[in-house]
């Protein structure tokens, strides 16, 4: 058994220069990453988490509630909604002991159940049906494994807000695996609130222009152009348009950000589209607090 646990304090500046990305705020914001990595023969959990440290209230608040978010997302590692992992360790002051704590107490739940999943798919297969015992061991020592990463990291920051991005990744010896997750969570520097409210309600219909075209765009952009006309024979949607994401929008300082899980409005080979919107083009339909939140005048 294999067992790391990492734990790194930097400023955000320094983060974004070793990833390749320039800074994108100053002043006393920083965060602190810890990662977790453990595998049997038939279950691997990773994990990485971002979190800020906490120098002020609003600081202290987003911690918090994104390692809630963290402990609620090792809870959905499960294989189906028949099979609950269950954390119940407390958050503490250390970063390290939390991750550690909720992650070892969430494997030890996860591998069991990746066992018996393995020897039931064992049990399940007709020995008759290979043309020989070594087939048959073949079979067996080939199965793939239960696989599940959970990350949670800073995508962006001004001196208004903090993006963070919450991310899954589960495999259960499907034909492939899937991601889910809370995806991009932005939080009010300011008060610590996480703003959920980017978009008016009922603004779908009068978005639908933008949101093909952004849709439209990612194919192009991945090689597979569609006529607007024949988008009905590509979308997933029962409609034909294209919905406000599951999850929810997130600014950049280029606009707001759109992000599609997979199968929400392509198939899965199209991966999950993803696109920006200026703000001239989508500011009509921002909330006030939206507009607040990024100074922009209504």
């Amino acid at each position: 058994m294999k067992n790391n646990l990492i734990i790194s304090l930097l400023p955000f500046a320094l983060m974004a220069a070793a990833c390749g990305q320039s800074g994108n705020g100053t002043g006393a914001f920083t965060t602190e990453s810890a990662s977790f990595s453990d595998s049997t023969a038939h279950a691997a959990l990773k994990s990485s988490v971002e979190v800020p440290v906490a120098t002020d209230k609003a600081t202290e608040e987003i911690r918090k509630a994104l390692l809630e978010t963290y402990r609620c997302e090792l809870e959905g590692c499960g294989f189906d909604e028949d099979y609950t992992v269950k954390v119940t360790g407390k958050q503490s002051s250390s970063l390290q002991e939390t991750v550690d704590r909720f992650c070892k107490e969430a494997y030890s739940q996860f591998s069991k159940e990746a066992d018996s999943d393995f020897d039931d798919r064992v049990s399940g297969l007709d020995r008759s049906s290979f043309d020989s015992d070594e087939e048959y061991q073949e079979c067996i020592e080939n199965m793939s494994g239960w696989e599940c990463r959970i990350d949670i990291s800073l995508i962006g920051k001004s001196d208004r807000y903090a993006v963070f991005k919450s991310q899954n990744y589960g495999y259960y010896g499907g034909a492939h695996g899937g991601i889910a997750g809370s995806g991009p969570l932005t939080y009010d520097l300011s008060t610590g609130e996480l703003v959920t409210d980017f978009i008016k309600e009922g603004s779908e219909a009068g978005l639908q222009d933008i949101l093909m075209k952004g849709v439209r765009d990612y194919m192009a952009d991945n090689d597979e152009s569609v006529e607007l006309e024949k988008m009905n024979d590509v979308l997933m949607t029962d409609d034909g348009t294209v919905p406000i994401p599951t999850w929810t929008p997130y600014p950049t300082d280029k606009g707001l950000t759109f992000i599609y899980l997979q199968y929400e409005v392509l198939p899965y080979v199209f991966g999950m589209p993803e696109f920006t919107v200026p703000y001239d083009e989508i500011k009509p339909f921002l909330t006030q607090k939206a507009l607040d939140l990024l100074g922009l005048e209504q």
